[in-house]
């Protein structure tokens, strides 16, 4: 499953770019453009959105502008909803693990490929209340 995916990839970036490895960079397939649903329409669309704006990556990106391969580690990504107070979620997209054959080398690789997150606690008495245990130090 993994090798089929891998391939798909492979072929998505040899038709966006080139088969020169070289000149695939990390920004052309990773950017963020703000638009609103308006942004569609006829004519006047162009109002609604911005410029689409590349992504450089970070060492540990494959192919990211720093030039260097990934050599080890975790990515974290984060999104948040802004509403009063904001929700936050979060996951590491290559698992809690960096270890290969480790039980969680991949656990929340499929939460990333479905676009989903764990949301994250944001208030300490909600956090108690998760909590399987509590230490209390006291001075």
């Amino acid at each position: 499953f993994v090798l089929q995916q891998c391939d798909k990839a492979y072929d998505k970036l040899v038709n966006n770019h080139s088969k020169r490895k070289s000149s695939w960079r990390y920004g052309s397939e990773h950017y963020l453009e703000r638009k609103s649903p308006l942004s569609k329409a006829f004519i006047i669309g162009k109002f609604f959105r911005d410029e689409k704006r590349e992504v450089g990556g970070h060492a540990y990106a494959p192919m990211a502008e720093s030039g260097r391969p990934v050599e080890f580690g975790a990515s974290l990504r984060f999104r948040a909803k802004m509403t009063n107070p904001p929700e936050i979620y979060a996951v590491i997209d290559s698992g809690n693990s960096g270890t290969v054959g480790h039980k969680n080398a991949f656990d929340q690789a499929k939460l990333w490929h479905e676009g989903e997150s764990i949301k994250m606690v944001t208030e300490w008495t909600e956090a108690l209340k998760q909590s399987v245990e509590s230490v209390e130090l006291s001075f």
